[in-house]
């Protein structure tokens, strides 16, 4: 696997769950959101929603479904603020910050696809001082209109790179991310053990791939 990682023309990463540690962030976040607005999730609802969705998506269907009194945009705004006041509450994966360097050691090019807006995930690498680790693109579903499973996310940090997506590695932490990265026709690294099935190679974390 470390043959064909150091062999690939770019490596792409997932963001949420796969580089950092950011369900307790979510999770304070999306509570303090919802009970400001007065909402109450039916999580039959609301689980299948945020698999994948685009953030604003996320919203679009929050408003249509519970009408609170507040548009999209206001409650998108919102969830990205308050998630900013508790970015500290998130850590790297373990090795993730290490296999990065190591990557940047080897001159690698490196790019994070994810459904997350590109202003959260900067402020991850801001709120932790890892200037050195800043992937060189960042690409988020709102920029390409849709979320996974489709693999445009992918392929548009492919295209920014300017390397052929299918030279290159992707490392994800969720089925339906591990399906767009197959589809988008790179190599898929999973990160943990859901979806490692459909993966080509699976990891616990990074550590395994910085000793």
């Amino acid at each position: 696997m470390m043959k064909k990682i150091q062999e690939a023309e770019a490596i792409i990463f997932d963001f949420d769950g796969t580089l950092a540690l950011t369900h307790k962030v979510w999770q304070m976040t999306e509570d303090q959101l919802y009970k400001e607005y007065d909402v109450k999730l039916d999580m039959d609802h609301y689980l299948p929603l945020i698999q994948g969705n685009t953030l604003m998506d996320i919203c679009k269907e929050i408003v249509t479904y519970y009408k609170p009194s507040v548009s999209a945009q206001q409650l998108f705004d919102r969830k990205c603020d308050i998630y900013s006041k508790n970015v500290k509450h998130s850590t790297f994966v373990p090795g993730a910050k290490e296999f990065l360097q190591k990557l940047y050691a080897q001159n690698a090019k490196i790019a994070i696809a994810s459904a997350n807006p590109t202003k959260i995930n900067r402020q991850f690498f801001e709120h932790h001082k890892a200037t050195d680790v800043v992937p060189n693109v960042f690409v988020s579903c709102d920029d390409v209109g849709i979320g996974k499973p489709n693999p445009a996310v992918f392929l548009e940090a492919a295209k920014q790179l300017n390397v052929n997506i299918q030279n290159c590695v992707i490392f994800e932490d969720s089925p339906i991310g591990i399906q767009a990265a197959k589809a988008a026709g790179a190599m898929v690294v999973c990160i943990g053990d859901r979806g490692k099935d459909i993966a080509d190679f699976s990891i616990k974390d990074f550590t395994e791939l910085v000793q």
